[in-house]
């Protein structure tokens, strides 16, 4: 008998993360270990979209990455860390500012209604986004 150990596993479903040309499609179930439907978020890459909760609620930015498999997006300005990087060699120590990765429903697509910045919800008409507070096309 080897003394490997078993790998586990934590949900049984064969759906697996999908990404498409115009959205993310992600399985809650493949993120939670439970079967779920599928939930998708209509947050592409350049959006302009304004944090729900935590420490930056209220703040806007603009997405610069998405990773659909983490369920997470960078947001240009939005959960700013520090990072430091030792010296080596020729080159100095420092400390870089880089924006972390956030969950994606803790944002919501950002648009402006009577001279403010709220965020709306977005429906899918004929292959385009549009937002349900203005309903102004998003693309």
């Amino acid at each position: 008998m080897s003394n490997l150990k078993k790998k586990r596993t934590y949900t049984n479903s064969p759906i697996k993360a999908l990404e498409k040309s115009d959205r993310i499609v992600l399985n809650e179930a493949w993120l939670k270990g439970k079967t779920n439907p599928r939930r998708s978020w209509n947050i592409k890459l350049g959006d302009k979209v304004i944090v729900l909760s935590g420490s930056d609620k209220g703040k806007v930015g603009k997405v610069t990455k998405v990773f659909p498999k983490e369920a997470k997006l960078v947001v240009d300005g939005i959960n700013v860390v520090k990072r430091h990087s030792k010296t080596a060699g020729q080159s100095e120590g420092e400390i870089k500012e880089m924006s972390a990765p956030i969950w994606i429903w803790k944002v919501a697509i950002a648009v402006e209604k009577d001279g403010k910045t709220v965020a709306s919800r977005v429906k899918v008409q004929d292959g385009k986004r549009i937002a349900i507070k203005t309903g102004e096309k998003i693309d």
